[in-house]
């Protein structure tokens, strides 16, 4: 989906925090282990490396807790930890031991329960996945000192291409003026080119943002523009129309609208024919639920909004619900 983050993200060496016993094939330092008490061994050091207060990494001390979701074991989650390993930390894995069984408080995220059904364009078999992580996250933070920095990304097409200090510090000179501003702490998402799920037809025209502004058409490239087309004419409580309601069709241009702007949209391109590829994108307009970053204050007051507003539309989709809960709450 054109997924990137400034920050330092593309897209289980050292520690998978939440299994008592192997999940799959255990590494450390590159090396499968094969004895049961040299396993056992080394999953404890990870559940005592994840009790410390202050993150911590290959080195001592690291700049920030590291979490990922993953309710089975896949090789991607090996080269994830090995990245994060070379920032310097450690990757804490939720959702190995139970979270297939883990059921939501709420329950299904359907009536008719939370299977993926033939026909959806989902790459799961349980929809609640899209909740569950966030779940997980949500009781991994709730112990964590308040200034701690959390980073959360997608266990399987995710890697580090920076050190959790520059992470850190680049988080923390983009978050200033907010908390100059409200004397909190933001969460920072990543970005993406296109606008998942919501229905889109890579064009997408955005209305001005009052009266005598005019509109304009953003144009998700081609080769990034996929659409789900997800809850077209579901009807989402939102204070910024006087209907009081956004439906599904109108997220990305109502996203677009208030997060962007006509100078910021993908130019069209028009091939030289010399072969030169056309520049590399800019700009990633959309927000992307598989990678943030913030203060575990800020994380645990983002998650409570975010499962309020999931008991209000019932919407399980976490890359809908984080965008529409940006509209309504910026702050």
């Amino acid at each position: 989906m054109g997924a990137a983050w400034v920050l330092g993200f593309v897209a289980v060496q050292h520690a998978i925090a939440q299994p008592r016993g192997p999940v799959g094939p255990v590494q450390k330092q590159g090396r499968v282990m094969e004895d049961v008490a040299e396993v056992e061994i080394t999953i404890k050091a990870a559940h005592a490396a994840a009790a410390f207060d202050k993150p911590r990494g290959p080195r001592g001390l690291a700049a920030a807790q590291v979490f990922a979701f993953a309710d089975h074991f896949q090789m991607m989650m090996c080269h994830l930890a090995r990245s994060v390993d070379a920032a310097g930390g450690w990757l804490h894995v939720l959702g190995l031991r139970d979270g297939k069984e883990q059921r939501l408080p709420g329950g299904d995220v359907e009536p008719e329960g939370s299977k993926t059904r033939d026909g959806e364009p989902w790459h799961f078999e349980d929809k609640s996945v899209m909740l569950k992580k966030h779940f997980f996250l949500n009781r991994a933070v709730r112990r964590l000192p308040a200034n701690t920095t959390v980073v959360f990304v997608d266990a399987f097409d995710v890697l580090f291409q920076r050190s959790l200090e520059e992470i850190v510090e680049i988080y923390e000179q983009r978050a200033a003026a907010h908390v100059r501003a409200h004397g909190i702490w933001p969460v920072i998402f990543g970005g993406e080119i296109n606008c998942w799920p919501f229905p889109h037809h890579e064009r997408i025209q955005v209305p001005g943002r009052s009266e005598g502004n005019l509109s304009w058409v953003h144009r998700i490239p081609r080769d990034a523009s996929l659409s789900a087309d997800h809850y077209r004419h579901w009807r989402y409580p939102y204070n910024g129309r006087s209907s009081g309601e956004l439906e599904g069709h109108e997220v990305c241009a109502e996203w677009l609208s208030q997060k962007s702007g006509p100078a910021e949209a993908p130019k069209k391109w028009r091939h030289d024919g010399q072969g030169t590829p056309p520049p590399e994108p800019q700009r990633f307009p959309f927000l992307c639920a598989g990678t943030f970053i913030g203060r575990a204050s800020a994380m645990r007051r983002l998650l409570r909004r975010f499962f309020q507003l999931y008991a209000q539309t019932r919407e399980y989709h976490d890359q809908a619900l984080m965008p529409l809960l940006m509209l309504r709450d910026p702050e």
